[in-house]
């Protein structure tokens, strides 16, 4: 659909933090899905606060997808492997990716 296209998602399968249990007896997702946005309609969401809410929860499943490795240029950071997931991430959460890549490669926190 549309919104799975503006969000990237895949078969709940194919992300890490939805891959475990997929299926649940007596549950319908699409049929949740619609209850859940006619919730969200009547409590006067706008299309442009529930697609916010949308690409917060997929970022978020994207966050689980995706790798790092040790980075050569910080002693305390890590490298993203997939930067065009990266890209996608920033895209959804209105970040900058040079914001968003430097977070994991410098350790900020003491």
């Amino acid at each position: 659909s549309g919104l799975n296209s503006m969000l990237h998602l895949q078969s709940s399968s194919s992300h890490t933090y939805t891959s475990g249990c997929t299926d649940i007896v007596g549950v319908d997702d699409a049929e949740m899905f619609q209850e859940m946005t006619e919730c969200m309609d009547s409590l006067g969401f706008t299309t442009e606060e529930k697609n916010s809410v949308f690409k917060i929860t997929a970022a978020v499943v994207h966050l689980g997808d995706m790798e790092f490795a040790l980075n050569a240029d910080s002693q305390d950071g890590c490298k993203i492997c997939d930067t065009e997931m990266a890209e996608k991430v920033c895209q959804m959460l209105g970040v900058q990716s040079k914001d968003f890549t430097k977070v994991f490669q410098f350790k900020t926190l003491e």
